[in-house]
């Protein structure tokens, strides 16, 4: 078998947060196929790196590579675009723009991918510019293949994100408490997620249903975003306590939503939510963009939980007959920041419809989550991780 090539990821593992999850799992999985030794180019703690045993001493391994990189890229000049011979991966955000590496170093190769989740709109010259110094540029969603190609950039294609299916799985989902209908909703708290939507939906459908529980996995290291939720002026403005963090509990009270009906479920890592989820009977997602697909949708998925998901932007990857409950009135967005084309502001209303449908038909709630399964089958994170290295193989000539 043939040594693998290393490749350089730019940006931080990390089990609390998306792109964290992103790099752990594609990370794994090149170790395991053997094809790819990937060599993350930020520093990063293992202390929030959360997996089991087996697979938390193989990342060993690759932070001992990463504080090799950082010790030899410490002996070159600050500031510099320093080009490797070997594949480089660049993690890719709004306005297609990336972090530098150790000493505020540039890397760069003539296999220079970018891997990109953006929601921003207004694309300027200076992002087109970034642009082309990618032989390729892969998206989380079609939604942001398609603003790009309408851009004029013809190096894009798409790769989804996966599921470990290891930990988001249907089998042995746990009953449904019939006493209670446990309603989940997760992603850090921010304007596009739309968790204001969800607060003041269930506020009202609580006053229907008391039974009904609100299951809360919004906290992320970025406590200021949620700041923009004010934006909208849907419910009261967030609370924070003496500390900074964003205090759920008072927020939902003061929305309507008394302390028995909701449970706000704190800072949890990836690998240690899946139990939670498969508790639950309902998950909302009313979100206003999405340049992935959303991967807390994905998982809940996964699990056999029915998902109720916005009909715009990445959600519409997930979308199929029979695997969601869509919310189809969408309207346009505006956002004091960014561009908002092709954003939905769903509408309470027809929330309020879904969650009482869904309330009142547990049998077709099921079939509902078993299709989302099934649907979900096909996105391991072995099968797009083998993807997305199959890309960069042939892009170096492998």
């Amino acid at each position: 078998m043939t040594n693998p090539i290393s490749c350089i990821l730019n940006w931080q593992p990390s089990s609390v947060h998306g792109w964290g999850v992103y790099g752990i799992n594609l990370a794994l999985n090149w170790l395991r196929e053997g094809r790819l030794f990937p060599i993350f180019s930020q520093a990063f703690q293992m202390e929030l790196i959360r997996l089991d045993p087996i697979r938390q001493a193989k990342f060993h391994s690759l932070h001992q590579a990463t504080t090799e990189l950082e010790r030899q890229l410490l002996q070159q000049p600050v500031g510099q675009s320093l080009k490797l011979d070997l594949p480089v991966v660049h993690a890719l955000a709004n306005g297609l723009k990336t972090n530098s590496s150790f000493n505020q170093q540039m890397l760069i190769s003539s296999c220079l991918t970018g891997v990109v989740f953006f929601e921003d709109t207004n694309l300027t010259l200076d992002a087109f510019q970034r642009a082309n110094l990618y032989r390729l540029i892969i998206t989380g969603s079609t939604w942001n293949q398609r603003v790009l190609e309408a851009n004029g950039c013809q190096n894009v294609t798409t790769i989804m994100q996966g599921v470990d299916h290891t930990i988001f799985h249907a089998e042995n989902r746990v009953s449904p408490t019939p006493e209670r209908f446990f309603v989940f909703s997760g992603g850090k708290l921010e304007f596009r997620k739309g968790q204001d939507l969800v607060v003041k939906a269930f506020s009202r459908f609580v006053e229907i249903c008391p039974d009904a529980v609100l299951v809360t996995a919004w906290h992320s290291p970025w406590q200021n975003l949620a700041q923009e939720l004010d934006h909208s002026g849907i419910t009261t403005p967030i609370v924070y306590d003496p500390n900074g963090r964003v205090n759920v509990s008072d927020w939902l009270i003061q929305n309507g939503i008394p302390s028995q009906n909701f449970m706000d479920l704190g800072l949890i890592p990836n690998n240690q939510i899946a139990n939670t989820i498969r508790q639950m009977d309902l998950a909302l997602f009313p979100n206003r963009a999405e340049g992935g697909t959303n991967l807390v949708a994905m998982e809940c998925m996964a699990c056999g939980i029915p998902v109720i998901l916005s009909g715009n932007t990445g959600h519409l990857d997930l979308v199929q007959d029979d695997n969601c409950l869509i919310l189809k009135d969408q309207k346009p967005v505006s956002h004091f920041k960014v561009g908002t084309d092709g954003w939905g502001e769903s509408q309470v209303d027809e929330i309020m419809n879904h969650l009482i449908f869904a309330y009142n038909n547990r049998d077709y709630l099921a079939h509902i989550g078993a299709q989302g399964a099934d649907f979900m089958k096909q996105y391991s994170w072995e099968n797009q991780s083998a993807k997305l290295g199959d890309l960069i193989l042939a892009l170096s000539g492998n």
